[in-house]
């Protein structure tokens, strides 16, 4: 795979990881981190509840975290997709709430 096509991919998930902590585009419930909602948006102003710095500092910490965690994975020996990459998925993306919900 040519290197940019690389780049561009681990820019995709990076962005992912860190739009999916984001208040413009989710509700999560604080300390245990689970997406409660998704917001979607008909336009690209929405970036307003992420611009505070001092109010978005918890979840800032979290995405950055949780983004170096994944290229610490990607790069070093934690990168086996069983152990290691699938339960960083499922606790990045953890929905559980919402899915039990709407398949009640």
């Amino acid at each position: 795979m040519p290197r940019q096509t690389q780049l561009f991919a681990l820019g995709s998930i990076l962005h992912l990881i860190q739009n999916s902590y984001s208040r413009s585009h989710t509700h999560r419930e604080f300390g245990v981190w689970k997406i409660k909602e998704f917001y979607k948006y008909p336009n690209h102003n929405h970036c307003l509840s992420d611009a505070g710095a001092i109010t978005n500092k918890t979840e800032i910490e979290k995405a950055v975290s949780m983004s170096t965690r994944y290229l610490k994975m990607k790069d070093g020996k934690e990168n086996d997709w069983c152990t290691h990459i699938t339960p960083f998925i499922k606790g990045v993306f953890d929905m559980s709430d919402i899915i039990d919900e709407k398949c009640k």
